[in-house]
């Protein structure tokens, strides 16, 4: 008599070529696994690119800058996961998605794999060029091939985990909506805008007043 055995099943390495079918496992198997620290993974790799996008080394050291995301990432992190994830969850319902706010956020903490992968890049990343990441005239490339062989590397693999974050994230969100992937798409922008808009709105008002 044989006794068959069921493969292991690694969410790890499946959810780059299997999102529909890696998030349905978790959520039947092991939902909420390992999701505060996947959207913490997202949360500091969006601070990376906004401290860089604003040039915030022109004003602030390097130290002061790795700070202020050690201290907001906790707390962008709760906001995300149940704050945005519930305008996810009206918005998949303004377009026939059935998805719970836990199924959500299974759905977009493992899309965030790959933002996890980008995130251990910023070690290399701030060995190498350091300070010079977050300042307006950048790191010094003219040493050497190597240098900026590296440079450019690493951030054409931060472009494309970047990605297949959207392409797992819009497959993800579809899985557990249970409609079609623009639909999925289209809920997230939704969810986006229904949180920027009061903030828009507010801003104006403040400038009006001032």
């Amino acid at each position: 008599m044989t006794v068959e055995t069921e493969t292991p099943f690694n969410p790890w390495i499946s959810i780059w070529l299997s999102p529909r079918a890696t998030v349905r496992w978790l959520i039947e198997h092991r939902p909420g696994y390992l999701v505060h620290l996947l959207i913490a993974a997202k949360i500091f790799v969006d601070g990376i690119g906004t401290a860089m996008f604003r040039e915030m080394g022109d004003r602030l050291s390097l130290q002061a800058i790795l700070l202020i995301l050690g201290v907001t990432t906790p707390v962008q992190m709760i906001l995300y996961l149940y704050v945005f994830v519930w305008f996810v969850k009206w918005a998949g319902r303004l377009l026939g998605g059935r998805a719970t706010a836990s199924e959500l956020r299974t759905a977009l903490a493992w899309a965030s794999v790959p933002l996890l992968v980008s995130a251990l890049l910023t070690v290399p990343e701030l060995a190498l060029f350091g300070h010079a990441l977050f300042r307006s005239d950048g790191p010094d490339l003219d040493s050497g091939w190597g240098r900026a062989s590296a440079f450019y590397g690493l951030m054409a693999a931060d472009v494309v985990l970047a990605l297949w974050w959207a392409v797992t994230l819009v497959v993800g969100v579809a899985e557990v909506q249970g409609f079609a992937w623009w639909k999925a798409l289209a809920s997230y922008l939704l969810a986006i805008a229904a949180v920027v808009a009061p903030v828009l709105a507010i801003a104006y008002v403040l400038m009006e007043w001032s």
